[in-house]
């Protein structure tokens, strides 16, 4: 099934929230595709002498987040009965879609409708933050326009997101740690100048920071990096020399993935630390 929308310039009556609640939804942002968007508008525009868009990353943060909402309501009314705009104070206008398989597709969809149409072609706007959250298998699609100059953001890698959706008016959707909670099952078995480490494999991760150090501050420590299908790291050497007998050691354990930030670079995120310490033989 296919929709779309266009966010009209009127204002609309919030429907009535009566108890404070969230819904949690998880997909993946599909960067490409919104940036195959921007492309698309962009020729679009330059074919009928208009000036390109530039994507901005607030408006692009607030098209991923309204494309994640979507998924719970349909409507330019979030779902915490608060309107489109208050989702990026930049934007004025909103086109959304959902259904649709492409780029392409759903360009072709809003520029066949006069009013998603007049957003794209409107030469007062300069800047664009577009949405594209797949769930389900399904592609939900947004456009946030705006008049100032962009602050402009490189095309992100795509990403797995899970978002808490607000159904609370005056209460904002998150985006939630994408790490999760610290990480389960971690003990240390002590050896002969070594320690054995073991802990339960976390789903959904990039993989694992592991740090030894002989002071609880782990003012001074090692670190390891640990790749995510392995759950066990034998420790023997602590900066360059080999652990001591009946040496007591503080070790700690976190996992991690791979996100992008509002510049569009690859960063860490990382779940709290998982805290043990062991002597050894």
């Amino acid at each position: 099934m296919l929709g779309f929308a266009i966010c009209l310039f009127a204002i609309l009556c919030a429907r009535p929230v009566e108890a404070a609640s969230t819904e949690t939804v998880s997909g993946t942002c599909m960067y490409d595709e919104a940036y195959e968007v921007l492309k698309i508008v962009n020729q679009k525009r330059t074919n009928q002498g208009l000036g390109k868009l530039t994507m901005d990353k607030d408006l692009l943060a607030a098209a991923m987040l309204r494309a994640a909402e979507l998924t719970v309501e349909y409507n330019h009314l979030r779902p915490n009965g608060e309107r489109c705009f208050t989702a990026c104070d930049k934007m004025y206008a909103e086109n959304i879609a959902y259904g649709y398989g492409s780029a392409a597709d759903v360009m072709s969809g809003w520029m066949g409708s006069g009013g998603h149409k007049t957003n794209i072609m409107t030469s007062e706007f300069n800047s664009i933050g577009v949405g594209c959250f797949q769930m389900n298998g399904v592609l939900y699609w947004v456009q946030c326009f705006g008049c100032c100059k962009a602050d402009s953001v490189s095309q992100p890698a795509n990403v797995k997101k899970t978002y808490k959706v607000s159904l609370t008016s005056g209460v904002e959707t998150k985006l939630v740690n994408p790490v999760g909670s610290k990480v389960s099952g971690f003990t240390a078995t002590a050896g002969k100048n070594k320690l054995t480490l073991k802990w339960k494999k976390k789903t959904s991760v990039d993989g694992y920071q592991l740090q030894i150090s002989t002071t609880k501050s782990f003012s001074k420590k090692r670190s390891f990096t640990i790749g995510k299908n392995t759950t066990k790291k034998v420790i023997k050497k602590y900066n360059g020399v080999k652990l001591k007998s009946k040496k007591r050691y503080y070790v700690r354990i976190r996992a991690y993935v791979n996100s992008t930030d509002s510049e569009g670079n690859t960063v860490k995120k990382y779940s709290k630390w998982n805290r043990i310490s062991k002597k050894t033989k």
